[in-house]
């Protein structure tokens, strides 16, 4: 585990996204960062991350999911995901 100072998260936000595209950018991220955080801005029932990704996969250890059931914008999904990054260390 790398120190304090070599520590890096990303933070994903989403809104309806592409399975596809969602799926290759976190499996890209994921080889480059400690953790993500997915923001899901989209409202429930307009192809949430949850229905992109398989069960297992938002069960692994690096990836979070935080939904938000509706879209709060870009600056504040951003903050969100800031806020629990920092939250987690």
């Amino acid at each position: 585990m790398p120190n304090d100072a070599t520590r890096v998260h990303a933070v994903v936000v989403a809104w309806r996204p592409d399975r596809s595209d969602l799926q290759a950018l976190l499996q890209r991220l994921q080889s480059q960062v400690e953790h993500v955080w997915i923001v899901d801005n989209t409202s429930p029932g307009e192809g949430q991350v949850e229905a992109c990704l398989p069960p297992d996969r938002l069960r692994q250890p690096g990836l979070s999911l935080l939904c938000q059931h509706r879209n709060l914008g870009i600056a504040t999904g951003f903050n969100i995901g800031l806020r629990a990054a920092l939250a987690a260390g």
